[in-house]
């Protein structure tokens, strides 16, 4: 397990769908280190917390990194916010392990 204070972006790649009626991007988004479930759960929670819902479906993660669909016309403002993203989800996941170890 990994400490999430550790995580950050290391390579973000987005791609047209192959469809042409849908104008949605996948990404892919590759992470400094793999994060431990609760990292993910609350990355989850942050991104479901935004005004903008970027994706279109949950981020499937894979070891280091995650794949998901955004929706069209979001690429560029979600790879700006991704560092936001990240430190929020590891603030509360450092936050949530601090509150359990307390118990």
């Amino acid at each position: 397990m990994n400490s999430s204070s550790q995580i950050s972006v290391r390579a973000f790649s987005a791609a047209p769908k192959n469809t042409a009626s849908d104008a949605s991007s996948l990404i892919e988004v590759h992470l400094s280190s793999s994060p431990d479930p609760r990292w993910r759960a609350c990355f989850n929670f942050v991104l479901q917390g935004r005004e903008i819902a970027y994706l279109q479906d949950k981020p499937v993660f894979d070891h280091a990194s995650f794949k998901a669909t955004l929706l069209p016309g979001y690429a560029d403002s979600f790879r700006q916010e991704l560092p936001e993203l990240i430190a929020a989800a590891s603030a509360l996941a450092r936050a949530q392990t601090n509150k359990d170890a307390s118990r």
